[in-house]
């Protein structure tokens, strides 16, 4: 099945030519001129991948990404003209997954999507309602308020702690690689710091499990990654 790309620049010229590049890929586009509009998008299509401009009105692609990372773990790769060092280390510090400058060659582009689209251990529904309930009803994440809560008792995270419990939760019962939680959660910097994300595992399981040393929530699978268990 050809896989759902959501569009968002304020160029209805950008636009067209993106969704063309992507159809001839094979993938199926759909559009928003705007941060508002992309977020409206995202709950009512569900996309596998983002693809975001970060000059626009209203709402710029960057608030649009923090927006996007309170609720989703979808991939975004941003397309801006803005090519600076500067931008594109905040971009990845937001969360984004991949950035390409304009102007751009139409293979490098198509390269990329599916780049990511491959790498991407999300499946292809996320749950993007308010509410989400995992280990068997034991965790109960409240997406918009970035509450958490362990067997009925509130539980105070970190940002970055948060953001790893709530990316699992999406994938809840797969096992994610340790590169791809770190991307997600970190950004591409910080690929290959597997000792950080251990050390944040750990974090994790003091505030979530009744024994941190005998998880039964959040699992190893040793050599590959992690798995919240559903």
């Amino acid at each position: 099945m050809p896989k759902i790309i959501l569009i968002v620049d304020d160029s209805q010229t950008m636009r067209s030519m993106v969704s063309a590049i992507l159809a001839d890929g094979g993938h199926r586009t759909v559009t928003a001129a705007d941060g508002y509009q992309a977020l409206q998008v995202l709950y009512r299509e569900k996309p596998h991948l983002v693809i975001l401009d970060i000059m626009m009105p209203r709402m710029d692609g960057l608030e649009t990404l923090r927006r996007i990372r309170e609720l989703s773990s979808v991939p975004v790769l941003i397309l801006s003209a803005k090519g600076g060092e500067d931008d594109k280390v905040l971009a990845f510090e937001e969360g984004a997954d991949d950035y390409v400058t304009k102007p751009f060659g139409k293979r490098e582009l198509v390269a990329r999507v599916d780049a990511l689209l491959r790498r991407s251990a999300i499946r292809p529904q996320e749950q993007f309602e308010g509410v989400i309930s995992v280990c068997g009803g034991d965790i109960v994440i409240e997406a918009q308020a970035r509450h958490v809560a362990v067997q009925g008792t509130k539980v105070k995270l970190t940002p970055r702690e948060y953001d790893l419990l709530h990316l699992l939760a999406l994938n809840a019962g797969a096992v994610l690689p340790h590169e791809t939680i770190i991307r997600r959660v970190w950004g591409y910097n910080y690929e290959g710091n597997i000792d950080n994300l251990k050390l944040y595992v750990w974090y994790l399981r003091r505030k979530i499990e009744p024994d941190p040393k005998q998880p039964r929530y959040l699992l190893t699978e040793r050599g590959v990654g992690y798995r919240l268990m559903k």
